[in-house]
């Protein structure tokens, strides 16, 4: 029975997301289940069943932080 559980938990889940595929959304929109093992080669965030690039903020903080470096 927990096997029978499980496929189905699987086939309702359906496809995961892929370096190749993970732009293309099902139907529905991404869910957590396909995409939290992901290994995408960029930091994604999912919001409303969109996966989306965020973006490099390190230059941004580095400079934030500078400033106020020089300002104190």
């Amino acid at each position: 029975m927990g096997a029978a559980m499980a496929a189905e938990a699987e086939q309702e889940r359906g496809e995961r997301a892929t370096p190749e595929n993970w732009m293309y959304r099902p139907p529905g929109g991404w869910t957590y289940d396909q995409v939290k093992d992901s290994e995408l080669p960029f930091d994604w965030e999912l919001l409303d069943g969109i996966i989306v690039v965020r973006g490099m903020a390190v230059w941004w903080y580095n400079r934030v932080r500078n400033q106020l470096y020089y300002q104190l």
